[in-house]
């Protein structure tokens, strides 16, 4: 398998910010005849002035914009992961907006009242992490290892700390090969834990 390079939030800045806004997307919407993104704001006071993609001047349908226009779930979640902290602001904002309209709020979805849902994961690097170990052993040999162990860590935890952590608890050879799983996959060292709660889509809250 090939791993994909690292890589720095400037490095895919266009990606990630809006062409009207310079701003990271809020409310990620695309237009669907040229596939161009903005944030849902941005282009709805874009397209009371003018018809068109603010990037291509491709047309838009004002009489159809519920057809132009989707809502963009999966570049949203995208921004949201790799700027932790453009959500919990974005959402503080929203609860403070319908704190002071609280008439509003009636027929809106938790996520646009700004009650961030349980499901959804999105921390920071200093948030803890709390996630367990199991020891899998692939040729049924015994050891010393317990089964399961139980840790809490910050969430910028990489896994080859984690690795030299296990080797240094339980005594191992420096020399020893000690992989950490999970699905079956091998996880890099260069991983930090947030990225696997990212790519393995974790849940907050454990069931």
């Amino acid at each position: 398998m090939e791993w994909a390079r690292g890589l720095k939030i400037r490095e895919l800045g266009a990606e990630l910010t809006c062409y009207l806004c310079n701003g990271y997307f809020v409310d990620a919407f695309t237009v669907v005849e040229c596939l161009h993104s903005f944030c849902k704001s941005c282009i709805i006071k874009h397209v009371r002035k003018k018809c068109s993609c603010p990037r291509c001047e491709t047309q838009i349908n004002q009489a159809r914009l519920t057809a132009a226009l989707r809502p963009d779930q999966t570049l949203q979640s995208v921004v949201y992961k790799l700027v932790p902290r453009l959500f919990n602001a974005e959402m503080q904002r929203r609860r403070e907006f319908y704190g002071r309209h609280p008439r509003r709020d009636r027929s809106l979805s938790p996520e646009r009242r700004g009650d961030v849902s349980s499901q959804q994961f999105v921390c920071t690097l200093a948030d803890p992490i709390s996630f367990s170990l199991e020891y899998y052993s692939h040729g049924g040999e015994e050891t010393a290892l317990p089964p399961k162990r139980f840790f809490q860590a910050p969430a910028s935890l990489s896994v080859g700390h984690l690795r030299k952590l296990l080797t240094m608890k339980h005594g191992l050879a420096t020399s020893a090969q000690l992989d950490i799983l999970y699905g079956g996959d091998v996880l890099r060292d260069e991983l930090m834990i947030l990225d696997v709660a990212c790519m393995y889509s974790w849940e907050r809250v454990s069931h």
